[in-house]
């Protein structure tokens, strides 16, 4: 688990769309995973401002009208809510709070990466709207997509994500980075 910390315009998301490819970049970006897929195919990616589309909980975490409802279960508890898959939310995640929204986008991101097998998990900013309960269900959820072998990089401005962190780089304004490898601590 890759963490990028630094103040707000500092590139972290930039980086994060640079690693899947939606912004031009120098360098080379090598996405693991089997020969024959894109890098698209191989990378789940959450962005920090939660998309939600109208239909069901269950439908905006499988983007799908007919989604595995025992995986959309599994994705949700794992991202601490206990809503019911079939509740209906409108457009833009109305009839959700907002710290609802965004653990139905990182459900969303643990359901196509358990289903897709996706080698690499980007997540931008997935605990800013949470409280610290939610965020440690979060914070140990992304844990196991990493125990389970995949590359997740994290932008965070919170500790909690930033302490559970396997490498954390900080990248300020203008480009510099350090790079520090984690104390240990686990969420």
């Amino acid at each position: 688990m890759v963490a990028l910390a630094g103040p707000s315009g500092s590139g972290k998301s930039s980086i994060i769309a640079a690693l899947r490819g939606a912004v031009a970049h120098d360098g080379t970006v090598t996405v693991p995973g089997p020969a024959g897929t894109t890098a698209a195919e191989r990378t789940t990616w959450a962005d920090q401002r939660t998309r939600l589309v109208g239909g069901t909980v269950a439908e905006n975490v499988a983007l799908s009208a007919t989604p595995d409802v025992v995986a959309v279960t599994t994705a949700l508890r794992e991202a601490g809510l206990g809503v019911d898959p079939g509740l209906p939310v409108g457009s833009g995640g109305a009839g959700l709070s907002g710290g609802q929204a965004q653990r139905v986008s990182v459900a969303r991101a643990l359901y196509r990466a358990s289903r897709a097998d996706t080698p690499l998990v980007l997540l931008d900013e997935p605990t800013s709207a949470l409280d610290a309960d939610s965020e440690s269900q979060v914070v140990a959820a992304i844990r196991r997509l990493a125990a389970d072998g995949r590359v997740v990089v994290v932008a965070s401005h919170r500790p909690a994500v930033l302490a559970a962190a396997d490498v954390r780089i900080d990248v300020r304004t203008g480009g510099a980075v350090t790079v520090t490898a984690a104390s240990g601590a686990r969420a």
